[in-house]
């Protein structure tokens, strides 16, 4: 399964790209999680030095959504639970601070 990965703000400015495609491993009757296409992202761009994952979770500050088909963002809060459609698109930002 092809995934397209969108960055916004700060963490198009870290990865220095606005998309970039992965392709998840077929695995038949099974979807993908939302945490294995983070993994297979993170080993995809190597040493750009992005942590997107600490000890099997998502990294504090990271944050990962899912574009609707109407192009809406829906946050997505339990990447290991959330399952993923082909052709779906998750957008990662990074959280900021402030107001």
């Amino acid at each position: 399964m092809k995934l397209r990965f969108e960055f916004l703000t700060l963490f198009r400015q870290r990865i220095g790209r606005e998309s970039l495609c992965v392709q998840l491993a077929d695995r038949p009757g099974e979807r993908p999680t939302v945490l294995e296409a983070l993994e297979a992202l993170e080993n995809s761009i190597g040493s750009k030095g992005l942590r997107l994952l600490e000890a099997g979770r998502v990294a504090g500050g990271l944050l990962v959504f899912r574009r609707t088909p109407a192009g809406a963002l829906e946050r997505i809060r339990h990447p290991e639970d959330q399952r993923l459609d082909a052709g779906q698109n998750l957008v990662l930002s990074v959280a900021m601070e402030g107001g």
